[in-house]
């Protein structure tokens, strides 16, 4: 048996205890990496944790908009793992209050979902870098989305959210690449997870969202979980400040 691609890596995932975050986590776990999957749902995430049964796989509660709170989380894993080698920065939100357009999304929901999709984002790099400039590099993987690098009649602060992601990680990439540390983005096109569900089984959404899709389908969470698995990966050594599209070809079109 060869290596496994992830063997003895320290890696958290914010938004771990689901969707695209679970499916990395299970994915980095079976390639060798200590998890850490980081959310706000104590209790599905303790619930993950303890089926799972591997010491290598642990919860911790986070909210990734609270800078004390990412603190904490990565003070407590460098002082039990010596390291951080992999960051995922996948928590989000997106429900019905953050698909209007600018007139109409109020200001507490921008910010709220501006504090969670993008601040968070800021926060987590700007904790985690400070172990991984110690470490002499380390590998950060930023999930954007379509809708970071094109807008939509609807979603406006979601589209802000993302946007910002795309360009902080390239600001990122370059800040630190003396460093050894390389910083990504992900850009998952329309996907079957807990946080969508409802949405797509609005009448006509899903074979909407289907037809949009070159390759036909609604993508599942571990399409994008192996161009993540890439990314946390040596395989990505020269590769830092880009944009991975997974999308089932929308954005070819």
């Amino acid at each position: 048996m060869g290596k496994l691609r992830l063997e003895n890596k320290v890696a958290i995932i914010t938004g771990g205890s689901s969707g695209l975050g679970l499916a990395t986590a299970k994915l980095f776990l079976d390639e060798g990496a200590f998890v850490y999957i980081c959310d706000v749902d104590t209790k599905n995430g303790v619930d993950i944790s303890r089926s799972i049964n591997d010491k290598k796989f642990q919860f911790l509660e986070l909210d990734v908009s609270v800078e004390q709170q990412w603190s904490d989380v990565v003070t407590r894993i460098r002082d039990t793992r010596k390291k951080i080698d992999v960051l995922v920065n996948n928590a989000a939100i997106s429900n019905s209050d953050t698909r209007w357009d600018v007139v109409n999304t109020t200001l507490e929901t921008w910010n709220k979902a501006m504090a969670v999709n993008s601040s968070g984002v800021f926060l987590g790099m700007k904790e985690v870098i400070k172990v991984m400039i110690e470490m002499d590099g380390g590998s950060i993987i930023n999930v954007s989305s379509i809708y970071g690098k094109v807008g939509s009649l609807m979603g406006a602060v979601y589209h802000s959210a993302k946007g910002s992601v795309t360009t902080l990680t390239k600001a990122a990439a370059i800040q630190y690449a003396s460093k050894n540390i390389r910083v990504n983005s992900v850009h998952p096109g329309f996907l079957e997870t807990k946080m969508t569900e409802k949405f797509h089984n609005q009448p006509g959404v899903r074979e909407e969202r289907n037809k949009l899709t070159p390759l036909g389908r609604i993508g599942v969470p571990e399409d994008v979980a192996y161009g993540i698995l890439y990314l946390a990966s040596d395989e990505s050594s020269w590769v830092t400040g880009s944009e991975l599209v997974i999308d089932g070809g929308f954005l070819a079109r």
